[in-house]
């Protein structure tokens, strides 16, 4: 297991861990026509970004991600997956 303060910046607390990056996540979308994309992260575009690209791109190609996703290995072949989709408004 990976000790949580991994991801952590020495001098601060901003996050630092990987995603997936807006090239991969286009190509993803035109040649594979995915609908969705999991990750054990705390979300789709890297720690330090602030545009969000890729979950921007995925939004816009009707895909949608799951984060935080771990233990898969224990999940059996059919499962279900109950989820809420949440639509935000711009306020600013």
């Amino acid at each position: 297991m990976t000790h949580p303060t991994v991801y952590l910046e020495e001098e601060g607390d901003s996050l630092q861990f990987p995603g997936v990056s807006a090239e991969c996540a286009q190509w993803l979308i035109a040649r594979r026509k995915i609908a969705e994309i999991g990750i054990n992260l705390h979300g789709v575009d890297g720690g330090k970004s602030e545009e969000f690209f890729t979950g921007k791109l995925l939004v816009r190609a009707g895909a949608f991600h799951l984060e935080n996703l771990n233990n898969l290995d224990a999940v059996s072949e059919m499962f279900l997956l109950l989820g809420v989709l949440l639509r935000f408004r711009r306020t600013c």
